[in-house]
């Protein structure tokens, strides 16, 4: 409610002022519920399996063990942890566009509950010493191999991939400036817009490229990686 007061003026005021950013902005926020926005769809339960990617490969065993023992021993603590995890869950699945990035959301509970479940099973170690000590290491070798996997550490950084240097003999081949050069159909135009200077389109349809060509710029399509020039 205390939320609600503060936010809604604010909103309404926005609404009235700037009615055609706020349409546009609304529908920015929708449009993903109902269409697969840049390709990143997925099944119903992506986001339940995006946890074991994202989080940690054991964490449905915490998860299932936290959801029991708060549907046994109900807490304030424990429901609005379990909220936090499930309402983003949901509203997430629901949704037509599915991203890894939006799991986030619950990431910091899912945090949680693991540290809950190594810490409970701290209380078995008098009877089960070794095999607790072998589920809570188990728990720190998947996060580090997790780590390991996404940074990459002995693979090089500094590798330059195929396509700047398709970008950088095209310009040297041409005898006009890179800004004066069009890319077209190149799924890494904004890359060659940044390191290089040149204009780039995913697509442009023949009267826009006629138009472009009259004002003297040179236009390029790429095909499989290769740039032909178009006359």
């Amino acid at each position: 409610m205390i939320f609600f007061i503060t936010v809604f003026p604010w909103l309404y005021w926005i609404f009235i002022s700037f009615p055609n950013e706020t349409r546009l902005i609304f529908e920015g926020v929708l449009f993903p519920i109902s269409n697969v926005v840049q390709g990143h769809s997925g099944m119903w339960y992506y986001y339940l399996n995006s946890i074991r990617i994202n989080i940690n490969e054991l964490v449905y065993i915490p998860l299932l063990f936290f959801i029991y023992h708060t549907l046994k021993k109900p807490s304030y603590q424990n429901i609005l942890i379990f909220l936090w995890i499930i309402i983003p869950l949901l509203l997430l699945s629901v949704s037509t566009t599915k991203r890894e990035v939006y799991i986030l959301i619950s990431a910091t509970p899912l945090f949680i509950i693991i540290s809950l479940f190594i810490n409970f099973i701290e209380k078995f170690k008098f009877k089960y010493e070794k095999s607790v000590y072998f589920i809570q290491m188990l728990f720190f070798i998947v996060a580090i191999r997790y780590c390991v996997e996404r940074l990459k550490p002995w693979e090089p950084r500094l590798e330059k991939p195929e396509y700047r240097y398709e970008m950088e003999a095209l310009i040297n081949r041409t005898s006009v400036s890179s800004d004066s050069l069009v890319l077209i159909n190149d799924p890494n135009f904004i890359k060659g817009r940044f390191y290089y200077g040149v204009l780039g389109y995913r697509y442009l349809n023949d009267s826009t490229i006629n138009n472009i060509r009259s004002k003297g710029y040179k236009v390029f399509n790429n095909v499989n990686g290769k740039y032909i020039p178009i006359e």
